[in-house]
C-alpha cells in the first residue's frame, strides 16, 4: 500500500499515531504485505514511543521512522503531495484509493473520487483504527472499487494525450520558427508572432468592432426580420380590408333587395 499524505499540509500527532497502528495491525493480520509512506513528519517527539499491536507485539517507534522495521519505509521525498496529483495518479494506474482530506482542495477530491467509486474517505476528525481497518479490506475485496478504478482509467489516459498535442505544438513553432526567412539587422532570425502564427490568429483580431463581434450580421438580420414582419403584417391588414370590404358590399346588395322586395 502506498500512503501519501502531503509534505506541504499535515494533520496531528494523534492521527499519525492511529494510522501507524492501522497499519502495523493490517501488516500483522497479513492483509498488507508492506506499505510506502511518502511524508515529511515534524514533531515525532508528539508520537507514542512504542506500538503495541492486538498480539501484544510492541514496536518501538523510533525503528519505524529509521526504515529499522522491514514491513515500513518511510520516503524523505516524493513528487506529490496526495493532493489532485494523488489522485491523478491513481486514476491513471487504476488504484483504489483511502483518502484523508486535511485542508484546501483535498475534501473536494475526496468527495469526487468516492462519488466516482474508487475510494473511501476517513475523517480526521474521528480517525479510528477499526474503521481504517474496515475500509481497507472493503477496498482490496470488493471488485466494485477496482471496476471503477478502471473506469476511471480510461477517461484519465484519454485525456492525457493532450499533453503530446501540447508537444506537436510546440515542434510545429519550433519549425516554423527556423524555416522563417527573415531576419534582423544583424543578419538574426527575427520572429514576429503576427507572421509566424498567423494561421492560429483568429479572424476577429483583424476586423473592427462592428465587424468582430458580428454587429454587421446582426443588424443585417434584424433589418431582414423587421421588413419580413411589416410585409406579412401590411399583407395581413390588405387581406383583411379588402375582406371586409367585400363584405361590406355583399350585406348592403341583401339590404338593397330586401327592401325592394318589402316595397313591392
Amino acid at each position: 500500500m502506498y500512503i501519501s499524505l502531503g509534505t506541504s499540509v499535515y494533520t496531528t500527532p494523534e492521527n499519525y499515531a492511529i494510522l501507524i497502528q492501522s497499519i502495523l495491525e493490517l501488516i500483522n493480520q497479513n492483509i498488507l504485505d508492506g506499505v510506502t509512506w511518502a511524508t515529511v513528519l515534524q514533531n515525532e517527539t508528539k508520537l507514542p514511543s512504542s506500538f503495541k499491536l492486538s498480539t501484544d507485539d510492541v514496536i518501538p517507534t523510533s525503528n519505524i521512522l529509521n526504515n529499522l522495521y522491514p514491513h515500513i519505509y518511510i520516503m524523505k521525498f516524493a513528487p506529490h503531495h496526495g493532493g489532485a496529483g494523488s489522485c491523478h495518479e491513481s486514476m491513471y494506474t487504476a488504484t483504489p484509493m483511502l483518502i484523508l482530506p486535511i485542508a484546501y482542495e483535498q475534501p473536494s477530491n475526496a468527495e469526487q473520487m468516492e462519488l466516482n467509486g474508487m475510494s473511501l474517505t476517513l475523517s480526521k476528525f474521528d480517525l479510528k483504527v477499526d474503521d481504517i481497518i474496515l475500509r481497507v479490506l472493503r477496498l482490496m475485496n470488493e471488485r466494485s472499487f477496482k471496476m471503477n478504478a478502471e473506469r476511471m482509467q480510461v477517461l484519465a489516459k484519454f485525456n492525457s494525450k493532450r499533453k503530446h498535442s501540447g508537444a506537436d505544438l510546440i515542434e510545429i513553432v519550433m519549425n516554423l520558427a527556423k524555416l522563417n526567412d527573415v531576419k534582423n539587422e544583424n543578419n538574426e532570425p527575427e520572429i514576429d508572432n503576427e507572421i509566424l502564427l498567423r494561421h492560429w490568429i483568429t479572424p476577429d483580431s483583424r476586423m473592427g468592432f462592428i465587424r468582430g463581434n458580428y454587429l454587421d450580421v446582426f443588424g443585417t438580420a434584424v433589418i431582414i426580420s423587421i421588413a419580413l414582419i411589416s410585409s406579412l403584417g401590411y399583407a395581413f391588414y390588405k387581406t383583411i380590408k379588402f375582406a371586409f370590404k367585400r363584405w361590406s358590399l355583399r350585406d348592403g346588395n341583401l339590404r338593397d333587395n330586401s327592401s325592394k322586395l318589402k316595397n313591392e
